[in-house]
């Protein structure tokens, strides 16, 4: 009888190669990035979905500012589920969703 044999996290493998980013990101960092990398970001992240994304549109297209710099900021396309409290709004999740939607407004 062969015993199998006892495995830990990553058994010994290195793993995946991992980066660490801090926004605002420039062109040269998102550059240096490979499928497959690990990437943890230390900072400031904006979702935004399909709305977020019409509206950034009006106030440009209307010789607007927005109300935030979004040069170089990291952008969460997730679909929040959130909760009203007396005081503010609370996160309960915040899943990814697909941008492919939003290919055509960026």
């Amino acid at each position: 009888m062969i015993n199998p044999p006892v495995l830990t996290p990553w058994s010994g493998h290195p793993g995946p190669k991992s980066t660490n980013l801090r926004p605002p990101l420039s062109p040269r960092d998102i550059k240096k990035l490979r499928v497959g990398e690990l990437v943890k970001i230390n900072g400031q992240i904006v979702t935004a979905r399909d709305r977020a994304y019409v509206r950034a549109l009006e106030l440009l297209r209307a010789g607007k500012r927005l109300p935030l710099d979004l040069r170089g900021a990291v952008i969460y396309h997730c679909g929040p589920i959130v909760r009203k409290t007396p005081r503010s709004w609370q996160i309960l999740s915040a899943g990814p969703t697909t941008s492919a939607r939003l290919d055509r407004m960026q």
